[in-house]
């Protein structure tokens, strides 16, 4: 089972903040010492490595999603909202593939955010330019949380079928 920790965080200007905070919190309720946060570092892609812990952390709109894991994830959200016709069939067009409404858009988008989260010295310029890995092995899937599209990757066996439970955090501080 994958556990992600949600934080509704109104104050989208301070989001990143208060997530951070709150990760001594999560690591509370992971049943991890606050401890591991002293020896972390940050990969190349800014991910978290706290021992043998990835710190995943994604942002859409008012909400902060963290997941941590023993091995390498990407996780990506987005907020569900209209999308233009320009923005698809850009998006369409770079990726050289079919997007014909919004459900789609976002499908592809988080997918691709995730792969790239995945690595972790990949950029969106890789992605649309071709340049990510072919791993064969990368599977994605994608769960809905209070108007939120969150996709996950990872080379985890059986990771569709996998149980996703989501944990809400709150910020007492604020």
């Amino acid at each position: 089972m994958l556990t992600i920790y949600a934080i509704d965080i109104q104050d989208s200007k301070s989001k990143h903040i208060v997530a951070h905070r709150l990760l001594k919190q999560v690591l509370t309720l992971s049943n991890l010492s606050e401890n591991l946060l002293q020896s972390a570092k940050r990969t190349r892609g800014g991910k978290l490595l706290a021992g043998k812990h990835y710190i995943n952390i994604t942002y859409a709109d008012s909400f902060a999603f963290i997941m941590i894991t023993e091995q390498s994830f990407g996780i990506d959200a987005e907020t569900l909202k209209p999308v233009s016709t320009q923005v698809r069939l850009l998006l369409s067009n770079l990726l050289s593939i079919s997007i014909s409404n919004d459900w789609e858009f976002y499908k592809v988008w988080t997918a691709m955010e995730s792969e790239i989260k995945y690595y972790d010295d990949k950029g969106l310029f890789d992605a649309l330019t071709g340049k990510l890995k072919k791993n064969h092995a990368l599977q994605t899937f994608h769960v809905m949380y209070e108007g939120n599209l969150i996709a996950i990757t990872s080379t985890m066996n059986n990771i569709k079928t996998q149980k996703v439970l989501f944990k809400k955090c709150k910020d007492e501080t604020v």
